[in-house]
């Protein structure tokens, strides 16, 4: 998880929300013994309960929770948090209560609170575990750099350091001197020699240089953020709260759209739930026996490609090709031999990408993003093709803005690669959440182009 990717504040708001929700629910259909006439789903307690977790909000933040160093001092604030929404909720009931045309259950309102509380203490618990397993097993390998030289880099430096729960890892050996960050092939070098995924870059100091810092960034395909020399705090919303310092983006998807960025997550959550639920469940194991059937070997294709900031993950395909030693190297055409009989029809029909959608739930990709491809493309593309590595500044997608204007299959032509990275970085420049839903309808009901359609500058 990582404050830089839109998660941290959402997560102790938008997810609590979430679980209180869906708790709510869960107990209004397994309960018994409502009186008879009373809704299946009691309304008044249901607003009670979400306007009570708003305020607990609103009094004490929603962004300061996972920037504690110790773990107590977290689950003290956390316990705090559920003692102030249970009063909340409590005051509400009893305000209500002596109202003469609402009647609420007491039975069901305190049973349901307990129920409430319960759930979000466990939920706790199970996310400071993966939290401490993911640091164990060195997942917060997000690399950054710092550029700069004033006090605030050293406040910058220490939250880096001390924070997991910001999924970045500070090395030092990067950092580079004011007058080498303006030199684009130093800032490069450094990037690609020690695999940074994020710049820190001193706004001020580096006033003059900073449009070369962030063609290079751009290029890289990595995130460059930005923070003030002197101020700690700025008062415009396009800024972005680490404890005592504010940073900023400096590449197309800005704060301003952190709403839609936890509105595609949450999307992509569901929308992969009932692809899994509903149609994987059942069509995995008949494509199983299929599969191995028309020829022998593992039934799920794993490949590893780029993703989000640079980032190596497991894609996974059902298997559509004969078990052969240039997977990795050589992109499928048209006629290749190795595709088999059955996985012609899979290709053909985009069924080979639906255990992508455990990619998805994983938060490897999303829905609706550029489409990965395999480390070799990205070795080859990246230093024939400007500006291609900046496509990773999102989640990659099962299906995409490129797909969806044709742009999709074989690649044995430059240009081709071009018109889809072109796609690509006009779907990061103008993204927002109802584009997304727009490509997802284009490829379910088949509206993708025919005949591939040139971008149009």
């Amino acid at each position: 998880m990582s404050l830089f990717d839109n998660r941290l504040k959402a997560r102790p708001s938008v997810s609590g929300l979430l679980m209180l929700n869906l708790l709510y629910v869960l107990f209004c259909f397994l309960t018994s013994g409502y009186r008879e006439g009373d809704p299946v789903f009691p309304l008044c307690p249901w607003l009670m309960f979400n306007v009570s977790w708003v305020l607990t909000l609103m009094l004490l933040g929603v962004d300061f929770l996972l920037l504690k160093r110790n773990y107590l001092k977290r689950f003290i604030i956390f316990i705090a948090r559920l003692a102030v929404f249970t009063l909340f909720s409590v005051l509400f009931q009893y305000l209500i209560s002596g109202l003469k045309h609402l009647v609420v259950d007491t039975n069901f309102f305190y049973s349901m609170l307990i129920l409430l509380l319960m759930g979000l203490v466990t939920a706790y618990g199970i996310d400071s575990y993966l939290e401490r397993t993911d640091k164990k097993l060195g997942k917060y390998g997000r690399r950054a750099m710092l550029l700069g030289g004033s006090k605030n880099k050293s406040l910058l430096k220490s939250l880096v350091q001390t924070n997991s729960a910001l999924g970045c890892l500070y090395i030092p050996q990067a950092d580079l001197t004011v007058r080498q960050a303006g030199t684009s092939d130093d800032l490069a070098a450094a990037i690609k020699r020690l695999n940074i995924q994020f710049v820190f870059a001193e706004e001020q100091l580096l006033s003059d240089q900073l449009l070369s810092v962030q063609t290079c960034c751009n290029k890289m395909g990595v995130e460059l953020w930005l923070y003030p020399a002197e101020a700690p705090l700025y008062k415009t919303g396009c800024w972005k709260s680490i404890h005592r310092l504010n940073v900023r983006r400096a590449q197309p998807i800005s704060t301003k759209k952190q709403l839609g960025l936890i509105c595609k997550r949450l999307f992509d959550i569901v929308f992969s739930l009932l692809v899994i639920i509903f149609g994987l469940s059942w069509i995995t194991p008949l494509l199983a026996i299929v599969i191995y059937k028309d020829s022998k070997g593992p039934i799920i294709f794993k490949q590893k490609r780029t993703g989000l900031n640079n980032k190596t993950f497991t894609c996974l395909k059902f298997r559509s090709m004969a078990v052969n030693d240039q997977a990795d190297v050589k992109q499928a055409s048209a006629s290749d031999s190795r595709i088999t009989k059955l996985g012609r029809r899979l290709r053909d029909s985009n069924l080979d990408e639906l255990p992508q959608f455990f990619n998805v739930l994983a938060g490897d990709m999303s829905v609706a993003g550029p489409r990965p491809h395999m480390l070799k493309h990205t070795e080859i593309y990246s230093a024939a093709i400007d500006n291609y590595l900046q496509r990773h500044l999102m989640k990659p997608g099962i299906t995409g803005w490129a797909q969806c204007n044709g742009w999709h299959g074989e690649t044995d032509r430059l240009y081709k690669m071009e018109q889809r990275v072109k796609y690509d970085i006009d779907y990061i420049d103008k993204w927002n959440f109802w584009m997304d839903i727009d490509i997802v309808f284009r490829t379910v009901f088949r509206r993708k182009s025919d005949k591939p359609i040139p971008f149009n500058e």
